[in-house]
């Protein structure tokens, strides 16, 4: 039990000088540091996974801004193996939902949708369910048809695109990704097909010049960045060299892009607890940063829910956000009086905040409520003796020791007191 221990906390030390090196941009020191950790399957090795993963990343994205292709490729061939083609913490966190396509039983419905419907999206999902029911002309020709009657309509476009591509039709397909990115310039998808397209038709210039717009765009797109590299190198040895400008690296968090995580959160609200039982390190701010921002829009869904108001407090206080973190564990304690664990949060959360005597009043009616616990009666030894209550102090401070005689604390402050 005791080497198990010793070995967690050498784990959790390692995490942190990981993260520490990786917040310091120093990313091949990350990786030796957090690499032996991603084998683990707890939190910590999820955790160590991905950031092994963005480290590769920054790496792969330093090769290419120094011409150093070859060696980009591996750094972003190791990244999407640990972490998939997205570089996007809170992605990595929501996780990946699966689609599913019966496309032959949906095929007339969605006629029938596409011929009624005012919705300019809704062709393109007919000539997709057509593409998928393998009427081919069918699809072409729908969005042929769409192209002109909704000329201003880039979705159209590059899914005609898409298909004109596929077929190895490159010189179509070339023309409607063009007029894509003329009506949407900030089309990420759009530029990135436009580059693949371009480069099976052996133009890596152009190819590279497409795929440094749209990772530009969508800074978090690992493949695309791999793809950057290729055919920067190609074009390169063509001696048709690119003067690339390569964006720094950086995490996007939309909260609108994560509501399957909202609703996890809701659900599993042991999720977020897993998440700050993670050791202090330097991306705390991202990290809790991204989760606060979760956590507030599942609580303007369900502001009646304790526990969530309880992990919002909690996840504050991670942030140092001492004096909401009570104002939301009070709003815990609104929703339910006897919520033991709100109870007790709000109590530490007030001697931090050097509001003694109202931390000693949660604390005495958490017990009240059933949390006879070792440590919330040493805390409350603490606040006594801090006071200069001796006696009401030791009380509590034997009481944690009836509870935990192996708790070191309460015997340093009954000490403390007797001298």
């Amino acid at each position: 039990m005791r080497k198990r221990g010793r070995q967690g906390k050498a784990a959790a030390e390692r995490y942190v000088v990981g993260m520490t090196c990786y917040r310091a941009g120093r990313y091949a020191r990350a990786l030796d540091e957090l690499t032996p950790l991603s084998d683990r399957d707890d939190l910590i090795g999820r955790m160590s996974r991905l950031y092994c993963g963005l480290s590769e990343k920054a790496l792969g994205l330093a090769a290419i801004r120094e011409g150093r292709y070859a060696e980009a490729q591996q750094h972003l061939t190791r990244a999407m193996r640990r972490i998939g083609k997205r570089a996007d913490l809170l992605e990595h966190l929501a996780g990946l939902h699966a689609r599913t396509g019966r496309h032959d039983s949906c095929a007339a419905t969605m006629e029938m949708v596409a011929e009624t419907s005012s919705d300019p999206s809704a062709r393109v999902k007919l000539a997709l369910t057509q593409w998928g029911a393998g009427r081919r002309t069918e699809a072409v020709m729908t969005l042929t048809t769409a192209a002109r009657t909704e000329p201003g309509n880039a979705a159209v476009h590059v899914q005609l695109g898409l298909f004109h591509a596929a077929q190895e039709h490159f010189v179509e397909a070339v023309e409607a990704l063009e007029r894509a990115v003329r009506i949407d310039c900030e089309d990420a998808r759009a530029h990135r097909h436009l580059a693949m397209t371009l480069a099976a038709m052996g133009d890596a210039r152009g190819a590279a010049v497409s795929f440094q717009r749209a990772l530009e765009l969508r800074p978090d797109d690992i493949l695309t960045a791999y793809h950057l590299a290729l055919s920067a190198r190609a074009a390169a040895e063509a001696g048709h060299p690119v003067a690339l400008r390569v964006p720094e690296l950086q995490s996007h968090a939309s909260v609108e892009d994560a509501l399957p995580l909202v609703r996890y959160v809701c659900d599993e609200p042991d999720f977020v607890r897993a998440l700050l039982s993670l050791p202090e390190s330097p991306i705390d701010d991202e990290l809790f940063g991204m989760l606060l921002a979760v956590v507030e829009r599942a609580l303007d869904e369900h502001p009646e829910y304790a526990d969530l108001n309880l992990i919002c407090a909690q996840v504050l206080a991670r942030l140092g956000r001492t004096d909401r973190a009570i104002d939301r564990a009070k709003k815990a304690i609104f929703v339910n009086p006897h919520y033991t664990q709100a109870l007790v949060e709000l109590g530490r959360l007030c001697a931090r905040a050097g509001r003694c005597e109202e931390a000693l009043v949660y604390l005495r009616r958490a017990i009240a409520c059933g949390g006879d616990f070792a440590d919330v009666h040493c805390l409350a030894g603490e606040l006594l003796a801090q006071s200069g209550q001796h006696a009401r102090a030791r009380r509590h401070l034997r009481r944690a020791l009836e509870l935990n005689a192996n708790y070191h604390k309460p015997s340093e402050v009954l000490a403390a007191i007797a001298a």
